[in-house]
């Protein structure tokens, strides 16, 4: 299994992305960023693709589902942004 993935215990074993992973493993375990403080500092770097996968999370803290959400609109709203100044910029 690919570093930021885990074998979901529900859902007939399908693999999800974690990104709050921090790749470390300690005698096989995968250690994880649990705390909002540590989550919120996470979410900074996010990809959207990052935040798609945080979304899916269970149990994901409130706090950090609204951060998660907030940067996903910024980076669409962003990226949509790019796109046009692109079609313009080509006319």
């Amino acid at each position: 299994m690919a570093s930021g993935e885990w074998r979901a215990k529900t859902g007939g074993g399908r693999v999800m992305r974690n990104p709050f992973l921090t790749g470390t493993h300690l005698g096989g375990v995968s250690q994880e960023w649990v705390d909002v403080e540590s989550r919120l500092d996470c979410v900074k770097r996010f990809s959207a693709e990052d935040c798609r996968a945080a979304l899916d999370l269970p149990g994901l803290q409130k706090t950090v589902r609204v951060a998660v959400e907030r940067l996903l609109k910024q980076i669409t709203l962003t990226n949509r942004d790019d796109v046009q100044d692109a079609a313009a910029g080509e006319r």
